[in-house]
């Protein structure tokens, strides 16, 4: 006999028919799991915070299902470590500048005087525009701040954006136009960090020290106040709501329009307006001349087939709405693009739907006209009619007409978008392009706009985590042992023909239940399905198990498990690899025991034992079965990898010194043993803990468990 040097304390199994494995601990919850058992508790959705951008909100659902809402332009900005709402709505600071209240850049714009009329920060880069002459105090209006007179008959308007800004100049008369500071006009330009240039559309791009693009400014354009849809009869494409300055407002049906210079030298950014509109005695005044700056990513775009070479990033001059359809002037055709990026926490999901949610403001009657929504090509700040991404597919169509007054007000209209984000889910594609278009673009009555605010342009998916996997590591036969452990040319032998198989299964969202298929190996090489058997549904992380029915299998036999994982809204993993076993009554029924004198067992000192590198004896006994000749034996090994050790008569007991090998963490001895010269490895597990450094040890025992994997000589 020899001691064992062990820092443990062990629990003895007691030899026995097979029993339902112990209750495991209950799993710690991710945010996703705890935001899950909230919703299903309180029967309300409840969001998952860590999952917050500021274009994305998640919300967990009573049903087990997540929601994930999604705008194109952000929705909130983080001050003060808490996410608020963005709003442009311009107010006065305490050192004189104007700001808007939350926006994603810094941005002030200049309260009067010398001050720059708009100085852009990135944190710690910047950018200054300064207007050639010392400033009036603004007039506030929303977002818009208006410089009045800064030339006789001219005024200046800066617009604040959530991700950049516009600045127009409103020629208000004929008289005004003839001013030769119309010719060229300067912001000269301060940089910190950032650097402006011309790009080769004919616009401008900001760009930061390492040469990203902070902001651009596509072409710019001047228009007139022609109004053609009062003479021909055709509904004005209506104002926004309240007071609106002919800058916010955009170009009217029917304006005269043109794309004008713009010029980047070492002293700044020049507009050059056209002189023959502005000198032309047909043109209507005011007039308006308009060079926007807005974030380098266009989240949206439109295009005209009125305008073939202008480009909308962001909806540009236009920008606060879409808009699809004919609009009446000479058979002008719009269509709106949005991109949406699709975040990693939807890769691989089950997406049960996806909407796409649409704010229609104006339509041109009552009458519900159709509008359709198709996968596209990408696009970018220079997309134009001309070089429109191509249509790749309608995915669906809805009928409506809203937004025209009292009888029908603007309100929201959804298409179902499912299968372009399943498959780009699916494919991990980084966004998701949808372009919009009326199914009648020679109808100027389908004609339509929509809202462009976080708020009024949204993705809906509600999506569901698939489980995982199941792992031969985490499937285990009682008796036998740990699926890993076999092959098909190798199976774990089984004692018993009604063993317990057990499988610890993982779902993001919470349950899970265990669909068991049991195969026979037959001569042939087919495995026709003998049994199968589906568990309730249980929490993630815990073990399901599955008792054969007495009789079921023959001994002798061999036979291949495989489990797949199902949650409640029926998605499911792939399949397991086999866990292959053979049936063997012939070989023992009791499991060999563990005992020590020096150590004694966890139900007797239930808080360990001191002495950590202390050597301690272990006995390994048989367990009354008479023909064992030799034991294997291992701490917290489930393959038993020491030894083979000799007994020290048939169906005796060796005892053994091993090394310490635990230094406080929970562990486990198990043991093996042989028959008639054939070594039986696999056995008795049971859990173990120990004191660190003399100090007691915190936790529970590792959980009990038997196993018994053997080999027939």
């Amino acid at each position: 006999m020899a001691s064992m040097a062990m820092v443990s304390t062990v629990t003895v199994a007691i030899a026995g028919p097979p029993e339902p494995a112990a209750a495991d601990p209950a799993p710690r919850a991710s945010a996703e799991g705890g935001a899950l058992e909230t919703a299903r508790k309180t029967g309300k959705p409840v969001e998952v915070e860590s999952l917050r951008t500021s274009t994305r909100q998640v919300f967990a659902q009573p049903s087990g299902s997540f929601r994930m809402e999604q705008s194109l332009r952000p929705r909130w900005v983080r001050r003060a470590g808490k996410w608020v709402d963005v709003d442009p709505t311009l107010r006065r600071n305490s050192d004189g500048t104007v700001a808007p209240a939350a926006a994603v850049l810094d941005l002030r714009l200049s309260g009067g005087g010398a001050r720059p009329l708009v100085a852009l920060g990135n944190g710690a880069q910047s950018m200054e525009f300064h207007w050639p002459h010392k400033l009036p105090q603004p007039t506030l209006d929303g977002d818009t701040a208006t410089y009045a007179e800064v030339l006789p008959g001219v005024d200046l308007q800066v617009r604040a954006d959530i991700e950049g800004f516009v600045w127009a100049l409103v020629v208000k008369n004929a008289q005004a136009a003839k001013n030769p500071a119309l010719r060229r006009i300067t912001l000269r330009t301060v940089g910190r960090g950032m650097s402006i240039r011309a790009n080769p559309k004919g616009g401008a791009d900001i760009l930061d020290a390492a040469g990203g693009q902070v902001l651009y400014a596509p072409t710019p354009l001047m228009w007139d106040s022609s109004d053609a849809s009062a003479a021909s009869g055709t509904p004005q494409r209506l104002r926004a709501q309240g007071k609106v300055s002919p800058r916010l407002q955009g170009p009217a049906v029917g304006a005269r329009r043109k794309q004008i210079g713009l010029d980047v030298g070492s002293g700044g950014l020049s507009v050059i307006p056209d002189r023959n509109m502005l000198e032309d005695p047909d043109t209507v005044f005011p007039v308006v001349i308009d060079p926007p700056l807005t974030m380098g990513r266009a989240a949206w775009a439109k295009v005209s087939s009125g305008h073939p070479g202008q480009e909308y990033p962001n909806g540009g001059i236009d920008g606060s709405y879409g808009e699809v359809g004919n609009a009446g002037d000479d058979g002008e055709v719009w269509r709106t693009f949005y991109r949406f990026t699709m975040p990693g926490a939807l890769y691989g999901k089950q997406i049960l739907s996806s909407r796409l949610h649409l704010h229609l403001t104006h339509s041109r009657s009552c009458e519900a006209h159709a509008i359709q929504v198709h996968r596209t090509g990408g696009f970018g700040a220079y997309t134009n009619w001309r070089n429109q991404p191509a249509w790749r597919g309608l995915l669906d169509e809805v009928s409506a007409g809203k937004g025209h007054g009292a009888d029908c007000p603007a309100g929201d209209v959804e298409l179902d978008v499912k299968d372009a984000v399943a498959a780009a889910a699916a494919d991990e594609r980084p966004t998701l392009t949808l372009g919009i278009r009326a199914k009648d673009e020679h109808d100027s009555h389908a004609w339509k706009r929509f809202g462009s605010t976080p708020e009024q342009v949204k993705l809906v998916t509600e999506y569901n985590a698939v489980p995982q996997r199941p792992e031969l590591a985490e499937m285990r036969v009682q008796p036998g042992g740990w699926c890993s452990g076999g092959s098909s040319s190798d199976p774990v032998p089984v004692n018993r023909t009604d063993p317990v198989f057990h499988a610890r299964l993982h779902d993001a969202d919470g349950t899970v239940r265990g669909v068991f298929e049991l195969r026979e190996a037959a001569p042939d090489g087919s495995a026709p399905l003998r049994l199968s058997h589906t568990s309730p549904l249980n929490s993630t992380g815990l073990e399901h198990q599955w008792q054969v029915p007495a009789g079921a299998l023959q001994d002798g036999k061999r036979y291949r498990l495989t489990i797949k994982a199902v949650d409640e809204n029926g998605a499911a993993s792939e399949f397991s690899d086999a866990c292959w076993i053979r049936i063997d009554t012939g070989n023992p029924q009791s499991l060999p025991t563990v005992t020590s004198p020096d150590y004694p067992s966890v139900d007797q000192a239930p808080e360990g034992s001191d002495g950590v590198g202390q050597p301690g004896r272990f006995v390994l006994s048989a367990n009354g079965d008479t023909d064992v000749t030799a034991f294997r034996y291992g701490l917290d090994d489930p393959y038993c990898s020491q030894g083979p050790v000799a007994a020290d008569a048939p169906g005796g007991h060796p005892d053994r010194h091993p090394d310490p090998a635990d230094r406080g963490n929970p562990g486990a001895v198990r043991g093996g043993r042989g028959r008639g010269g054939q070594l039986e490895p696999g056995g008795m597990q049971r859990g173990l803990h120990v004191q660190r450094e003399g100090r007691r040890a915190s936790g529970l025992p590792f959980p009990a468990r038997r196993e018994l994997r053997r080999q027939r000589s």
